[in-house]
């Protein structure tokens, strides 16, 4: 007996990218309190907390959108 087949609907990689970054910005934030509660404060504060932000956020945008087109790819039929 065969199975139907149903299209998997694809992951939007603009909401992938959006999650990942709030994601980031969360890590980013945990990351911050960790350095207050530890009193582990760097002496170039902004430089420090800006560019962690912002890499945590453009990071977790890049990840999820990958997981998310790693995954379309895969639901493709003929993909392997």
């Amino acid at each position: 007996m065969k199975r139907s087949v149903e299209p998997t609907p694809k992951w939007s990689l603009r909401s992938s990218a959006i999650y990942g970054g709030l994601a980031g910005l969360a890590v980013a934030a945990f990351h911050q309190v960790h350095h207050v509660v530890f009193n582990n404060i760097p002496d170039d504060i902004y430089t420090h907390v800006i560019g962690e932000m912002v890499a945590s956020v453009v990071g977790g945008a890049i990840l999820f959108t990958g997981v998310a087109a790693f995954r379309n790819w895969l639901k493709t039929p003929g993909s392997g």
